[in-house]
């Protein structure tokens, strides 16, 4: 019972910690991120390609095409946002 005391009390002292902390805000803002979509929708369709026994002989070919256009796709709103921060769109609101 000692134990399941002090367990508990570590846990409400963590709980006291995290008071003010955002937690579920920034997870928000990771699922509403252009670039963590992309990188699951290229995660999913080449899961997809590698579980499906249609592409047998173009599977290789099929998920390097679909990898290079996530990737592709990733780095360039990745240098979107990067402009935009630059020119001060984000800080201000207006992008």
């Amino acid at each position: 019972m000692e134990v399941l005391n002090k367990v508990f009390a570590a846990l409400l002292l963590f709980i006291a910690r995290l008071n003010g902390v955002p937690i579920i805000g920034p997870f928000l803002a990771l699922l509403r991120s252009r670039k963590f979509i992309i990188a699951v929708l290229t995660l999913t369709v080449n899961m997809f390609i590698a579980d499906n026994a249609d592409y047998e002989g173009i599977r290789e070919l099929l998920m390097l095409l679909v990898t290079a256009i996530g990737g592709l796709s990733f780095f360039s709103v990745a240098a979107i946002d990067s402009a935009k921060k630059q020119n001060g769109l984000v800080a201000q609101g207006k992008a």
